[in-house]
């Protein structure tokens, strides 16, 4: 309000909306003549024009500065030297002031340093000179930046990310990173990174790696990609070392001199191999890294050689002071990289000596002889097993919502016959395999599972609840065995089992060649079951089960299938799952029997013979016989006679007589007698 004393102008007002005031032209600086605030006392910006006749206040909220992004110079520097970069951003009101950059914090993943403050000029340049005095900036930095323009500071911070290293490293060797879920494929890339220009060349390198065998198992290596292939490296090999624990040294060597022609480039940059595991099929041991982690067994491993041979390149400090990144201090003796795949550090120390992390020296060079140039370094990297318990909803085979419905075990016995296909695929397919671990053992998709799904259908038993990977309920992984016999007789095939539990299913796997498959049916025996196959490229899939409340063949053993073949081939069965009628796995015992297809008397063996001589007869089926001897006046000697079960009987005479006594040379004759079955061969007896 204007009171008349003074030339200053004055106004307060509290602004509900954009608008405008007009003031007459004496009124030149908004400064001295209005003020604003918003409805929490907070004051205002104020703009305005002057047009020659009137000052145009505007007055409205400020605008908040935006940070755009900033620039890194190095993602890796060594301790004692600089790091830098721009940041850049713009204020959208270009009100109230000029902007100004700041940074809001700089910390690494060690908690110590920084040892020399950072620093940002007017113009978004950022400059950072790491102390060399001791270990402290040593790590992984993380730097966040903000731009200001006199009332707010930008809301999204600006950040970069580096690294700092304990001495120049001028070779890399890492690993990548994947994930997959149980029982599955995945590979890892191998990489060699020359981080000088000009890079160092090589002329070969000598890597060993570990990894845990429960977790993973090795499938194989390739160089689709490499850069060895397309630099003309002449070897490359590998090995699986041990097995326990699972190590695997890789060896590669440019030229091998045998030739005229050689390597194109000794500066390898890029993909040395790609590295293929399967993932453990037990879920139980789901949510893991697997790591692949360099280590060191003596003084050449994880080593490379300069180009001509002359120097042997080690990894950087291994011996003494700070290990090369990371968190100093972490590992005594030097030491690795051991982080990758931006998660955190983990550490690994193995028995070696100066060209790897451990606290003990290998014997140095003599004298005149060049030390190991201490040039490289090494990054380990992992293979992530999903979570199961991320899409697990057990008992929900067909993924509609509801658990352990007769659609459920419908599919999964759909999936014994017919495999894989009848899954979703991608994560949907996974989400499937991870519901039907029914009984909780950690192992899907066994008849084991099956047959606790058709308990909890039909009420039987209750569902597994918890969480297993937590220490929750399951049932038990292997209750017992089970003793199983293919017999084949000519075209048919009988399955015979041996258990002192009660059976709830069997899948049966069979491999055949050059025949067809007439006939699968159960025996008396199996009754009360249910059988269902498949026959196709030479595979005879069969599950015996049934969906009904109480459905199993009793403890004991006995026939519980034939198969009926035609043609010339064969056919073997080759795999057995089984479970108890309780919903647990039974550990099987395979065996194979062929029987004869009629009667036969062999000749016996060996012939002439002394003092002893085998005879064999074969049985189609149980029969008593009566196997006698005669000499060549035709007066019996010795009669042996019982009953044989179907096969081959095997029949061991020591040259006697019924009395005991042994009997002269010359020639005998055997006579078998089974059922309508006779015939007669003849044997010499020698002394």
């Amino acid at each position: 309000l204007w009171d008349g004393s003074g030339a200053v102008w004055t106004m307060d007002i509290t602004a509900t909306d954009t608008g405008s005031v007009r003031f007459d032209t004496i009124f030149t600086d908004p400064a001295n003549v209005l003020s604003a605030v918003d409805a929490n006392a907070q004051d205002l910006p104020i703009q305005y024009l002057f047009d020659g006749q009137s000052i145009h206040f505007v007055i409205k909220p400020n605008e908040i500065p935006i940070c755009d992004g900033v620039t890194l110079d190095a993602g890796t520097v060594v301790f004692g030297n600089p790091n830098g970069g721009i940041l850049s951003g713009h204020d959208p009101d270009n009100f109230p002031g000029a902007l100004e950059y700041r940074i809001t914090s700089a910390v690494n993943d060690a908690g110590t340093g920084p040892n020399n403050p950072f620093m940002i000029d007017g113009a978004g340049n950022w400059s950072w000179n790491s102390s060399n005095t001791n270990s402290d900036d040593v790590g992984n930095w993380t730097v966040t930046f903000a731009v200001y323009d006199g009332k707010d500071e930008s809301i999204e911070d600006c950040s970069v990310t580096f690294s700092v290293i304990a001495q120049q490293p001028l070779v890399c060797f890492s690993f990548g990173c994947a994930s997959a879920y149980s029982n599955q494929d995945a590979c890892v890339s191998l990489n060699v990174d020359n981080l000088l220009n000009p890079c160092k060349e090589l002329g070969g390198f000598d890597l060993l790696f570990q990894y845990d065998g429960s977790l993973l198992t090795f499938t194989g290596m390739d160089l689709v990609g490499s850069v060895l292939q397309s630099s003309g490296w002449e070897y490359f090999t590998y090995r699986v070392v041990s097995t326990n624990p699972a190590k695997i040294r890789i060896v590669a060597i440019a030229d091998m001199n045998n030739s005229n022609q050689h390597p194109n480039d000794y500066c390898i940059d890029g993909q040395l191999a790609n590295i293929c595991f399967r993932t453990t099929n037990d879920r139980t041991l789901s949510c893991q890294s697997a790591w692949l982690m360099f280590t060191w067994d003596d003084c050449g491993d994880n080593t490379a050689s300069s180009r001509d041979g002359d120097d042997l390149f080690i990894v950087a400090d291994p011996a003494n002071g700070p290990w090369v990144g990371g968190i100093a201090g972490q590992v005594e003796g030097g030491g690795i990289i051991m982080s990758s795949c931006g998660i955190v550090s983990q550490i690994f120390s193995g028995d070696g000596g100066s060209t790897g992390p451990a606290d003990f020296p290998c014997a140095t060079s003599g004298d005149g002889k060049p030390d190991p140039v201490e040039c490289l370094y090494f990054i380990n990297g992992k293979i992530q097993i999903r979570c199961p318990g991320d899409i697990e909803d057990r008992g929900d085979i067909n993924l509609n919502g509801l658990a352990y419905e007769i659609a459920d075990a419908v599919l999964y016995s759909n999936y014994f016959i017919l495999g894989p296909s009848v899954f979703m695929s991608g994560e949907p397919g996974e989400a499937q395999i991870a519901a039907s671990d029914v009984n909780a053992d950690g192992a899907p998709l066994t008849v084991a599972d099956l047959v606790y799904l058709i308990r909890v259908i039909t009420g039987d038993a209750l569902p597994i609840e918890g969480d297993i990977l937590g220490g929750g309920p399951k049932v038990a992984t292997t209750v017992g065995r089970i003793e199983v016999e293919a017999v084949k007789q000519g075209s048919h095939l009988t399955i015979e089992v041996t258990s002192d539990l009660d059976l709830g299913a069997g899948y049966f796997t069979f491999k055949y060649d050059n025949v067809e498959i007439s006939e699968v049916a159960l025996t008396d025996r199996a009754s009360s079951m249910d059988v269902s196959f498949q026959a196709d490229n030479g595979e005879l899939r069969v599950l015996v089960y049934n969906i009904e409340d109480g459905a199993k063949i009793a403890a004991g053993s006995g026939a519980i299938l034939n198969i009926v073949t035609t043609g010339a081939g064969s056919i073997e069965l080759v795999d057995v799952e089984a479970a108890s009628f309780m919903g647990g796995a039974l550990e099987s015992n395979l065996k194979a029997t062929v029987l004869p297809t009629a009667f036969a008397l062999h000749q016996n063996y060996p012939n002439p013979f002394n003092p002893s001589t085998s005879l064999a007869a074969d049985f189609p089926r149980a029969s008593e016989y009566t196997l006698s001897i005669f000499n060549v006046a035709g007066q019996l000697v010795k009669t042996f006679a019982g009953q044989s079960e179907a096969g081959t009987l095997t029949i061991k005479w020591d040259g006697d007589d019924n009395r005991g006594a042994k009997v002269a040379s010359g020639v005998y004759f055997y006579r078998l007698a089974a059922g309508d079955f006779t015939k007669i061969n003849k044997m010499v007896l020698m002394k």
